[in-house]
């Protein structure tokens, strides 16, 4: 095995360079059960190494004969096996970006199935419920940065007819989902983990929901979570999809407009940060929208004492704002709902 430890870092380059021609130039040259494929792998913490990877995959479009060549010379099954012996094994980190050994391995791998499961030409083969599992079981505690890298791999080989299998990851981004606003810094598996909360809220609901122990408290602690995150883009936007998502359930929904609109109106009618209340504006307006068709809705915002003059006045100028910028025409049928719940 030319790569290992024992390999000067200089000598390693060229190594590399060497192999990399034959991939992009030369591929149908190299040998059936190479054993460079093994040392790849074994290796895949070492940054040029996994820059080669890497690059193969990004090349998918000029040189998918190297993808194939991989392929069938079973490097889904290799790293697979590799990240299988990695789950019994900690982290080896003591700093937030400085990973070990291990961790570097699992780094290196997150990145390289997530890259392989959205290829055009390989990707079903990762989007699997085995790399799901294996990637789901490694360890929890691990720097953050390699865990937005972790969810990130399991939004990436996710697919609905997995939902059995996904059960353990649901309630573990229900947690997730729970903790935000006991965070100083939002990070990117907290986007990563309600993302995947949201598809399989959509797609199985009730499922989804059986799961939350504490539903009230499961909302008090995301609209914290919002409040924590004020100017976070990236948290409105899993949270606005949410919020539409759980007006379609009454139970919910009544919960949602009973202690969350007073919430929306009152940051909204501040406007200290605009990019909130721009979000709770939009959410406002997708309540309306909702209560036109769902009668028990229209009668929880009527309860509302602070709704009617803000319905009329702020909410309606934030939608002209927002109708003239994008060269809308006002929605007036809106306007004429709105008017209706105080006659």
């Amino acid at each position: 095995m030319i790569i290992n430890n024992t390999v000067s870092e200089s000598i390693l380059i060229r190594l590399l360079r060497i192999i990399a021609q034959f991939f992009f130039k030369s591929v149908r040259f190299l040998p059936t059960n190479y054993k460079i494929i093994d040392a790849l792998v074994q290796n895949a913490e070492k940054p040029v190494v996994l820059n080669l990877l890497d690059s193969l995959i990004s090349a998918e479009k000029t040189n998918t004969d190297s993808l194939i060549y991989l392929h069938k010379e079973n490097l889904h099954k290799k790293i697979y096996q590799e990240l299988g012996e990695l789950v019994n094994s900690p982290s080896d980190s003591n700093h937030p970006f400085l990973f070990g050994p291990v961790d570097s391995k699992r780094y290196a791998f997150y990145q390289l199935i997530t890259k392989m499961a959205r290829s055009a030409t390989l990707g079903q083969i990762y989007r699997h419920e085995k790399f799901l599992d294996v990637i789901f079981r490694q360890p929890d505690i691990l720097p953050n940065y390699i865990k937005n890298y972790k969810w990130y791999a399991i939004c990436s080989t996710y697919k609905p007819n997995m939902i059995q299998n996904a059960i353990p990851i649901i309630e573990k981004s229900i947690e997730i989902i729970q903790s935000i606003y006991l965070s100083d810094r939002f990070h990117s598996f907290f986007a990563y983990a309600f993302s995947f909360f949201n598809q399989n809220l959509m797609t199985f609901p009730q499922l989804v929901l059986s799961l939350i122990e504490n539903p009230e408290l499961f909302l008090e602690k995301i609209m914290k979570g919002v409040l924590k995150f004020r100017s976070c883009t990236n948290m409105h936007y899993h949270f606005r999809k949410f919020y539409e998502i759980m007006l379609n359930f009454k139970k919910f929904s009544i919960y949602l407009v009973n202690n969350y609109v007073p919430v929306f109106i009152r940051i909204s009618s501040v406007q200290k940060n605009r990019i909130l209340a721009a979000s709770f504006n939009e959410l406002l307006l997708k309540t309306i929208e909702m209560a036109r068709s769902k009668s028990y809705l229209k009668e929880e915002l009527r309860k509302i004492p602070e709704f009617p003059v803000y319905a009329t006045t702020k909410l309606r100028e934030y939608k002209d704002a927002v109708s003239d910028n994008y060269g809308e025409e006002p929605p007036n049928k809106i306007y004429q709902f709105i008017a209706k719940f105080f006659q």
